[in-house]
């Protein structure tokens, strides 16, 4: 039975690869027969809106809290493309999350500004690691100082845009919790 589909109206209506079929009715006064039969339509799929909730924002700050963990344990030249491959785990994390929209937009924001520095910066001899089964790429030893102190500035400067970003009093507190984190990560650079 092929795209069968059945709708129930008073009478009953079904359609087996596009041709209409009805049954007949009994009603009190005798079997009816349709005169028309009404084809069976799908509904309407609706968009699934998610909303800011503590269990999401606690994730989040742990993915940011544990990626910068794990970024640690890397050498320094590797540690700016590590953090932002971190970035894009809790940004795509949170991206089906309308309330969650100003806190994604700075840290793609951010993840675009640090894959820029790295790539101008790239070692290119330098072999690519793999942290959390994702590739990471290091910067030329002479460039991980600056690499590094630019890489925290974006950080900083990305984190205080996100917790003036929270305007509605009662996304803040995850805002900035998120924010909180999220500055917490730079810690682990070093030069």
């Amino acid at each position: 039975m092929k795209n069968a589909k059945l709708l129930v109206t008073g009478l009953l209506s079904f359609s087996i690869a596009g041709v209409g079929h009805a049954a007949a009715i009994s009603t009190p006064t005798g079997i009816q027969y349709p005169d028309t039969i009404r084809q069976a339509q799908p509904l309407p799929q609706l968009p699934l809106v998610q909303v800011i909730g503590q269990a999401k924002t606690d994730q989040v700050t742990v993915i940011l809290m544990d990626g910068a963990d794990q970024c640690a344990s890397v050498p320094p030249a590797y540690q700016a493309d590590c953090l932002r491959q971190v970035f894009r785990t809790a940004t795509s994390e949170m991206s089906s999350f309308s309330d969650y929209r100003p806190v994604v937009q700075e840290l793609r924001m951010a993840e675009r500004q640090i894959n820029r520095l790295v790539r101008d910066n790239l070692d290119r001899n330098a072999p690519v690691v793999r942290v959390d089964g994702k590739r990471v790429r290091a910067v030329e030893q002479g460039s991980v100082s600056s690499v590094n102190a630019r890489t925290r500035q974006i950080i900083t400067e990305s984190a205080t845009r996100l917790i003036r970003s929270s305007g509605r009093a009662k996304y803040a507190s995850h805002y900035t919790q998120i924010a909180q984190a999220y500055d917490s990560t730079k810690k682990i650079l070093r030069s």
